[in-house]
């Protein structure tokens, strides 16, 4: 499927009489210029404009690039699980089944603002939390979610691993992930997964270290790292 194809499956949210540019050009221009480095309405603006025989080639119809300010218009009305739905197909497609280890991991985006009629410049101490899954092998971002602002990761990670096809994947996951009913999740998507664990779950990992004194040397398949958190000299 051709990025062009993507485009066309999406539907466009705007009313007919305000339509001067067409989804196709706004997601297709939007997309190649994310892809190429590309961090903001304006500059996605830009890149437009230093491309545009590249766009006119693909959109003979094309007379002009659409503003920063049409960008973000647009990309306000289109509804972010929909089009990472038909994204994420679109990807799937392009890459084909992918088989290796899948990292998911959590991280607080900075510079991220929630913008209102009563914070029109975003809202004074906003945090965006993000659990995303990244195919290492090939270098993509096959996923992510929200982390909902009244709750962790540990409830967003399953959400996560249930919308992706990760069989035959191995699936890694820090400590906060070392969960029984997030392995469960895992292995119900035919997956296998490495979870660390750490002495913030006392118990288990009081369990896991005397299940290894019990046993009769220790299997090829087990090695012991030991980090350190001193600074080096």
């Amino acid at each position: 499927m051709s990025l062009i194809s993507l485009c066309k499956q999406l539907e466009d949210p705007r009313i007919d009489r305000k339509k001067e540019h067409s989804l196709e050009v706004i997601v297709y221009i939007a997309l190649c210029a994310v892809i190429c480095g590309s961090e903001s309405w304006n500059e996605i603006e830009r890149f437009g404009i230093c491309k545009f025989d590249f766009f006119k080639r693909r959109f003979p119809d094309l007379v002009k690039i659409p503003s920063h300010d049409t960008f973000n218009r647009f990309f306000s009305l289109l509804k972010p699980g929909y089009f990472e739905l038909v994204f994420r197909d679109w990807v799937s497609e392009l890459c084909g089944k992918y088989e290796g280890v899948v990292a998911i991991d959590g991280k607080m985006l900075r510079g991220a603002s929630k913008c209102s009629k009563d914070n029109p410049f975003g809202k004074k101490g906003f945090k965006l939390h993000m659990v995303s899954a990244w195919a290492v092998s090939n270098g993509i971002s096959m996923g992510q979610v929200k982390v909902d602002d009244k709750s962790n990761e540990i409830t967003a990670i399953p959400s996560l691993i249930k919308s992706l096809d990760l069989q035959d994947c191995i699936v890694t996951i820090d400590a906060i992930a070392c969960q029984t009913d997030i392995a469960e999740v895992i292995i119900e998507n035919n997956a296998d997964y490495i979870l660390a664990l750490k002495a913030n779950q006392k118990n288990r990992l009081m369990d896991v270290e005397r299940w290894l004194d019990e046993m009769d040397g220790v299997p090829d398949f087990i090695t012991f790292l030991k980090f350190s958190h001193e600074p080096a000299l």
